[in-house]
């Protein structure tokens, strides 16, 4: 026996009919609603905005409005004829982008322009500055030629005898061409062995020196040398030239753009600055590589002065090294310019870790499209 507590209700025709529509109709709801949110699970739309009237809220996520002078666009006043630029930040592949301004009734609807659609990291977008030459310390040599960086100039030594007499391995010179020499701009031939020039790196027990305003400067460790110079250019030298010297009271940390790790937190040099990369996304959006960790310890941190989190918006600090892998060409990042490294091997007297790969042609436009007035209706 089935104990059926529903009431039995029985439908004329038309309320069958009403009925049976009225179950189609839930049934399509249904299906609309389960392909909407799959359609926005599949394909989900991210909103950026900015608000000229809370220019400084936490909310806007559009970054960095300036003209073409590098001004901010107070209060969105943008001038007819005037290039205007903004930033968009998002680690993820995307099909399409559509920009929307709201404007006030005063404004002028005749022309409002194009928008101009460019991907790429922030920082290879800066103007281009003035080439640099080889770094500070590198050993190079052209035609049975020998040279020093020092003071940021090219010191040819006397002869290879003098080269030998100083205590350098003429084996571990760097051997360029003569066009790339003339990066570096000409200084005085060395000629006597009674003292070494500025630059000259020395290994003393277990430390590292670099020479700089006639003083021996140390390195903070092994690990720190080698972000800067490869083990064959320091000169062995043992504790009574170090007596003999006067020790400098500088330290030197990490070549700009080393990622070091201390704790939980990875960071990355520049200056006398280092700046936490806020999590494992930006880490590998802004294209560093985990191969590139320096553990450092905590003495070696307190070097630095903390500053901000890097995130998803912010430009990669002074000190990073680009490579342009379309046009085989290396750039650096010095205070908002973009440097051309002239040479491969100038690159490597700079660079001790991955660059981070970019491709010139991002710098032209990738997309364009018209703004127009929207309808009421859409």
């Amino acid at each position: 026996m089935r104990l059926d507590l529903t009431p039995r209700i029985i439908l004329d025709k038309s309320q069958r009919q009403t009925y049976f529509w009225l179950r189609v109709l839930l049934y399509l709801l249904a299906f609309a609603v389960f392909f909407y949110l799959a359609f926005r699970l599949a394909f989900p739309i991210r909103t950026f905005s900015f608000s000229f009237l809370n220019p400084n809220s936490s909310k806007n996520t559009i970054t960095d409005l300036h003209d073409f002078r590098g001004d901010f666009i107070n209060l969105g006043n943008f001038k007819a004829g005037e290039d205007n630029y903004f930033f968009v930040s998002w680690a993820g592949p995307f099909s399409q982008a559509a920009a929307e301004f709201s404007l006030n009734k005063r404004s002028d609807l005749a022309d409002l322009g194009t928008i101009n659609i460019r991907k790429g990291y922030k920082a290879f977008f800066y103007p281009e500055g003035e080439a640099p030459g080889f770094k500070e310390g590198s050993l190079l040599k052209s035609n049975s030629r020998y040279f020093i960086i020092s003071e940021n100039k090219l010191h040819e030594f006397e002869n290879l005898k003098l080269v030998e007499s100083l205590g350098f391995n003429p084996q571990n010179f760097w051997t360029v061409l003569p066009e790339e020499l003339s990066v570096n701009i000409s200084g005085a031939k060395i000629t006597a062995a009674e003292s070494y020039p500025d630059g000259t790196l020395f290994k003393i027990l277990d430390n590292f020196y670099l020479k700089k305003d006639s003083e021996l400067q140390k390195f903070s460790s092994q690990a720190a040398f080698l972000s800067h110079y490869p083990l064959s250019w320091a000169i062995e030298k043992d504790d009574n030239f170090l007596k003999a010297n006067v020790a400098g009271e500088e330290v030197i940390g990490f070549a700009d753009g080393s990622l070091i790790a201390y704790g939980d937190a990875v960071s990355i040099v520049s200056g006398k600055n280092i700046y936490p990369i806020d999590n494992f996304t930006t880490f590998e959006a802004l294209g560093y590589s985990w191969d590139d960790l320096i553990p450092a310890g905590g003495d070696e941190v307190s070097l630095y002065e903390k500053q901000k989190l890097i995130n998803l918006s912010s430009p990669h600090p002074s000190g990073t090294i680009f490579y342009a892998t379309d046009i085989d060409k290396y750039y650096m990042i010095h205070d908002g310019q973009k440097k051309l490294l002239k040479a491969k091997v100038i690159a490597d007297s700079w660079l001790k870790k991955s660059p981070i790969l970019v491709e010139e042609k991002n710098l032209k436009t990738q997309g364009q499209c018209v703004l127009s007035q929207k309808s009421w209706l859409f």
